[in-house]
């Protein structure tokens, strides 16, 4: 696992990812987990995240400017999160 790692030129470490989980939860949008186009979730205590958001939030990189998938899962992955399918996630509840 690493504690940092680079997105479109930007450092992020595994600090700034947690506290992109922490700002996230603060006024999280309603509709995310049910959209269509939400394929993957990063796993935080027990909990689910937008992957691309989260690495937004952490970065600052705009969610346009890179892609999800294999890029921001990556990412997270490298930094020592859980990333699943959403489907998997969903249906542990």
């Amino acid at each position: 696992m690493a504690n940092q790692a680079r997105l479109r030129g930007v450092m992020v470490t595994r600090e700034q990812v947690l506290r992109a989980f922490h700002e996230f939860s603060l006024e999280p949008p309603t509709d995310w987990i049910s959209n269509k186009a939400q394929k993957f979730v990063v796993v935080h205590e027990g909990q689910p995240f937008p992957p691309k958001r989260v690495l937004s939030i952490a970065t600052g990189v705009p969610v346009r400017d890179f892609s999800g998938g294999a890029e921001a899962n990556g990412i997270l992955t490298e930094l020592g999160f859980l990333v699943s399918r959403k489907e998997a996630f969903t249906r542990r509840d």
